[in-house]
Parts: C-alpha cells; sequence; structure tokens
C-alpha cells in the first residue's frame, strides 16, 4: 500500500491496489481513512481490488 500512496504523492489522481481477500480491503479502506484518503473496491470474487485516492 506504501507505493500506492507514494503515487499519490508524486500527483497521480488514484492508485490501485492488486487483487485481495475481504479482511485485507477492510484493513486497507481502515488504514485509508486514517490517512485522510479515500478508497472503494471494485471488481468481483478474486479479481476484487481496491483504489485509493485524494479526497
Amino acid at each position: 500500500m506504501d507505493a500506492a500512496v507514494v503515487k499519490l504523492d508524486e500527483g497521480a489522481s488514484q492508485a490501485s491496489l492488486p487483487s485481495m481477500s475481504s479482511y485485507e480491503r477492510k484493513l486497507v479502506h481502515d488504514i485509508v481513512a486514517d490517512r485522510e484518503l479515500v478508497s472503494e473496491s471494485y471488481g468481483d470474487g478474486a479479481d476484487r481490488h481496491t483504489v485509493i485516492r485524494r479526497r
């Protein structure tokens, strides 16, 4: 996740994380919220992944 945050710091509008389990996505959503970023999950099943962006 740190690499995705670096991409945002370098000016990217959003950064995608690899597919992960629902528990891992929940952790990402919690961490992202603590860093005052926004996260959303996309895809279905094993392809479900999280995208983060600035507010």
